[in-house]
């Protein structure tokens, strides 16, 4: 949504899965008439009924991971959904032009979604007005999710056969809190600096890096100043004039990223499937998102010129230019630490896929899509 165009995505929900949240919200939730802001009645702008659903476990972790892999701005990360409003529109009924954020009113609001529900009604249309100001529809299927931005002008035109139902919501964004004090690792002969993401074998890889000339530095401006910090470091900045550096990061499979993550919450006879999908959902949407963690898996600014993988931290080591000449290399000491990985121990007696299902693999990939494309992951490498 870069150029501001909203989306639809068609067919997100099935027909059946429409007709099953009609079924269950209609026959138990009470339509309010509308309201528009502070609480006012006013049908010269909106007439419709409404009512509210706090959430719906069918389809929330699937909107979320929809709304991530579409919504994508540089520092800042998705605070979750508001709730469910279910909208039903009858016969003379409509909204008019009107926008659901500014500097006034729900200042929060960063997008806004529609779910079409059902198809048996005439008029109703969704429209919305484009920067020229002409007026375009979103296109109608029952499922259709849109999505576009909370600011721009749209309305649903007056109902002329018919009943319209639809879900309506709204996400916020929140700016990523970056480290205080930067800390920069960086071999400043090679002119190189490099990240050590959690779970990443850090450990490992800051006792390799300080063999290869690695040293701790804080940033001041744009200049690194030397400092007596311990090697092991998550501080994820790029340095002053970073682009006269080169850029290393370490990296791993995100599907085995997260179980350790999650085992350190848990006692061994709760690593289930359905507690790792609950600690996902709060990681990635909820209260508890480790702020600090995120700016480490954000290449959008720069992308790193060399990429260390768990999985293969030797030959990738030795992509490294400089690294094949140094004697920690020629005598072996590098192969020897490159398996000597203090996370190794993750997975002994215990089968990680085991705490995959389709919806928890596709939760993972939307929230670390880059890094799977940088290093080369299979996105099905969760699968038995």
């Amino acid at each position: 949504m870069e150029d501001r165009k909203p989306i639809t995505i068609k067919n997100f929900l099935s027909e059946d899965e429409c007709k099953k949240i009609l079924d269950t919200y209609l026959s138990k939730l009470k339509l309010e008439p509308a309201l528009i802001d502070g609480g006012k009645l006013d049908n010269n702008l909106r007439k419709s009924s409404v009512a509210f659903i706090d959430t719906i476990d069918s389809i929330d972790n699937r909107l979320k991971n929809t709304l991530n892999q579409n919504i994508k701005i540089k520092d800042n990360t998705l605070t979750g959904l508001s709730r469910y409003q279910l909208t039903q529109y009858g016969v003379g009924e409509y909204y008019g032009w009107h926008i659901d954020s500014d500097n006034n009113k729900n200042k929060n609001r960063y997008c806004s979604i529609v779910i079409q529900l059902n198809n048996e009604y005439e008029g109703g249309d969704l429209e919305f007005k484009d920067v020229n100001g002409n007026e375009i529809k979103f296109e109608r299927g029952v499922g259709n999710l849109h999505i576009f931005f909370s600011d721009i002008l749209h309305r649903v035109t007056p109902i002329t056969e018919g009943v319209r139902h639809s879900l309506v919501n709204w996400v916020s964004l929140e700016k990523i809190q970056y480290p205080k004090e930067n800390l920069v690792l960086a071999n400043l002969t090679q002119k190189i600096f490099a990240w050590t993401p959690p779970k990443t074998a850090s450990h490992s890889a800051t006792t390799i890096l300080s063999k290869l000339g690695f040293e701790i530095y804080t940033q001041e401006g744009k200049y690194l100043k030397s400092t007596n910090r311990e090697m092991h470091n998550h501080d994820c900045v790029l340095c002053g004039e970073h682009e006269k550096y080169l850029f290393i990061t370490t990296m791993r499979n995100p599907y085995t990223m997260m179980v350790p993550l999650f085992k350190k919450t848990k006692e061994k006879e709760d690593w289930t499937l359905e507690n790792f999908e609950l600690y996902l959902d709060r990681y990635f949407y909820g209260e508890e998102l480790p702020e600090m963690y995120f700016p480490c898996y954000n290449y959008s600014t720069r992308e790193p010129d060399y990429i260390i993988r768990v999985e293969s931290m030797l030959d990738d080591y030795l992509k490294v230019p400089h690294v094949r000449h140094t004697e920690y290399y020629k005598s072996g000491e590098l192969e020897k630490d490159c398996l000597v990985k203090e996370n190794s121990s993750d997975y002994t007696n215990f089968d990680w896929k085991s705490l995959y299902n389709q919806n928890i693999a596709d939760m993972v990939y939307y929230n670390y899509a880059q890094v799977f494309e940088l290093g080369g992951y299979d996105r099905n490498s969760w699968k038995k």
